[in-house]
Parts: C-alpha cells; structure tokens; sequence
C-alpha cells in the first residue's frame, strides 16, 4: 500500500509555500492592474514565474522518489533515496544546483502559460455562473466548487504535454550524466518509440484528480479571504 504514497513528503512540504507564492503574487498583481480578463491571465503567468525556483527541485525529488524501486518490492536496501531532502541532497552532491533544477524549461514551459490560463478560465466561468447584476462576490459555494473545478480540468488539459516532457526529464535526466541528449532529442525519442499519444498518457486520471484538488484550493482561497476580510472589522 506504501508505493500509491511514494513521494508524499516532497509535494506535503512545498505545495503549501508554492501555493502562497502563486495566489500571494496573483493576488498584489491584480491590484495595480486594470480588472479583467487579461489582467488575470497577466497576473498568472507572473504567479507562474514567481514560483519556478521552487517548485522545480520539489517535483524533482518527487519524481526521483516515485520511480526508485521501480518494478520490484521497495526495501530499505534497494532504497537510494531516504526521503525528499535526502534526495536533494545527493542530487546537490552529484550533479550541482543544475542537477536540482533538472526539467526546469519544461516547468517554465508548463506552469508560465499554464497559470495564466488557470486564472484566466477561473475568472470566466466565475463570470458566466453569475446572474446578471452580480458581482464575483454574490458567487455561492457551489458555482465556486464548479468553476475552480472545471478550471482545474482546462488549465492540466492545457499543460499536460510540457508537464509530461519534464517528468521525463526529471526521471531519466540529461546527458552527459542522463538519457537524453536535450530537450528536443526527449521529445524525438518520445514520439518515436510510443507515437504523440505519449503526451497524453495517464491524462484521464490528472483530469479526474484536477476537479476535486482544485476545486478546494479556490475554495479554500476564498474562504480564507473571506475570513480575513471579515476580521478586519474587529
């Protein structure tokens, strides 16, 4: 049952200052902008950008601790990595602060657009469940579980080639120490051997993932901001 959990810690430890970083950036942005769609979609892919630097060495060790032991029960003797900062650590020691960053033009390539589309659908659908006359704030918590739902589903549809490019990147590494000679020759080999469906491999269970995840981080979002909102008044 332990192998459905590998790689827990590493997103447990970062998801939460990644979060911060991309609503706390999206957030400020939106402030000195004009309102509206492009504003969102500006304010995302600078979200985006800003949470780079950590995500990429957090799903690095994520990646690495999912695949070892791969194809055979997993025991503390076949184990190369301990955990996520053991992990980093002798990345660090091997490969440098390059090696850390391994899969880090994918990630830009995913999560720069990727977010700006992410807050640019959840703006929309926002705006499309609300009745006419009503402002974002009159939106119910249904119409904000749907549209942080369905926003999830676009923005991973949007993004899951890129994301897939750098778990392969991240999982067999770039020579001269890893398979692939570059960026191009992952994404040539890819084709070659498995056709342009491997862009797409294993999106069914992302998408069926994306609605509740992000469902419940607009939600919880929102809520805390509501409950922020509101103890200013005390």
């Amino acid at each position: 049952m332990t192998g459905f959990f590998k790689g827990l810690t590493a997103p447990l430890l970062g998801l939460t200052g990644i979060n911060a970083i991309v609503f706390g950036v999206h957030g400020n942005a939106v402030k000195y902008m004009q309102p509206g769609l492009k504003t969102e979609i500006l304010a995302g892919t600078m979200a985006g950008a800003a949470q780079i630097l950590v995500i990429t060495p957090v799903e690095l060790a994520k990646t690495k601790l999912q695949i070892q032991g791969r194809g055979q029960k997993l025991q503390k003797k076949n184990k190369i990595y301990s955990g996520t900062f053991d992990c980093l650590r002798k990345v660090y020691k091997t490969e440098g602060i390059v090696g850390c960053y391994r899969g880090f033009l994918a990630t830009v390539l995913r999560d720069v657009p990727g977010l700006g589309v992410y807050f640019g659908v959840y703006f929309s659908l926002c705006h499309a469940l609300i009745q006419k006359g009503q402002t974002l704030k009159d939106i119910n918590a249904i119409q904000l579980i749907l549209a942080g739902g369905l926003t999830g589903i676009v923005s991973w549809a949007y993004s899951y080639p890129a994301d897939v490019i750098k778990s392969k990147i991240q999982a067999e590494g770039l020579a001269p120490v890893g398979k692939y000679r570059s960026y191009t020759d992952c994404i040539r080999t890819s084709i070659k051997s498995d056709g342009y469906n491997v862009f797409f491999r294993g999106i069914s269970v992302c998408l069926v993932r994306a609605f509740p995840v992000n469902a419940a981080t607009f939600a919880g979002v929102e809520l805390a901001l509501l409950l922020l909102e509101d103890s200013k008044s005390f």
